[in-house]
């Protein structure tokens, strides 16, 4: 709950399952045979722009036509409107002085803005060019301006401590609904005075790839929270360890992780599913 900053180990009862008729419907369209098509691929991401009908997938690992294993900087646009009735077509690069992430990343995270203006690329890895069993890791923002097809890089700023270079976290873009409960001591602000009733980034979890002999990979459990409108990354109270006591009940923190699933279910709410790091995970929060 981005209001009250707190974890709930538990499902809410009042969410609605989608219908699997809308799924049956939509894949039974899909022509396999259409040309062209984008390579196979893993840890890309996959954005649904409804109001336009489209899918528009980015990244990924996979084979390239030399067999060689590499992170895909290809963008593709799937239409599944009733008339193109799933046809693809790649987005390539303007021509001129645009900013395109060629070398390409997976398990990053991608949001389309409340607006359906924009797509928000986050973190993710690239297979290292030298060695396919190391990856690079990543902690930029990237804006896809569905109006020109463009990438921007854009300024961030940082209010907090920014996320740590990652890949495999989740995030979605929640409501602050009132505020953020913030530590605004370094901001000379007061309490749920940046951008009230506006949009965020969450992001949640992720890892990183430890190549250190004998050493371990990092995962994290963190959640971050990017202002939309400002661009920052806020400070934001989190500070509660698992098993201490709020007004007493006690305090539940999800444990480390990659890979989980993260949707928003209402303005300010969140549900995150699975994940793992060591071993896969049950939990829902």
């Amino acid at each position: 709950n981005i209001v009250t900053n707190t974890w709930q180990n538990k499902l809410p009862q009042n969410i609605q399952k989608p219908s699997p008729s809308f799924y049956e419907r939509m894949f039974s369209y899909v022509d396999k045979d259409v040309n062209p098509v984008p390579a196979g691929r893993e840890g890309h991401s996959a954005t649904l722009i409804e109001k336009s009908k489209q899918i528009i997938v980015f990244g990924g690992n996979g084979l390239n036509e030399l067999g060689q294993n590499v992170t895909f900087g290809d963008m593709w646009c799937l239409d599944f409107s009733f008339t193109n009735q799933f046809s693809w077509s790649k987005i390539k690069k303007k021509s001129g002085n645009f900013v395109w992430p060629e070398k390409g990343f997976s398990y990053h995270s991608a949001n389309l803005t409340p607006d359906s203006k924009s797509i928000i690329f986050f973190g993710g890895s690239t297979i290292s060019p030298t060695n396919n069993s190391e990856f690079i890791f990543n902690s930029q923002i990237y804006i896809f301006d569905l109006n020109d097809f463009v990438f921007l890089k854009p300024i961030i700023f940082t209010f907090a401590p920014p996320p740590a270079i990652r890949a495999g976290h989740s995030a979605c873009i929640l409501n602050q609904v009132g505020g953020i409960r913030h530590k605004s001591s370094n901001l000379n602000a007061t309490e749920n005075e940046l951008n009230q009733n506006g949009e965020v980034l969450t992001v949640f979890g992720g890892y990183v790839q430890n190549l250190k002999p004998n050493r371990t990979d990092q995962y994290y459990n963190g959640l971050h929270v990017l202002d939309l409108m400002t661009l920052a990354w806020l400070p934001v109270d989190w500070s509660k360890k698992k098993g201490e006591k709020e007004e007493g009940e006690e305090v539940w923190v999800p444990d480390e992780r990659e890979r989980s699933g993260m949707v928003q279910l209402d303005g300010n709410r969140s549900l995150v599913f699975g994940g793992g790091s060591h071993y896969p995970m049950e939990q829902r929060w």
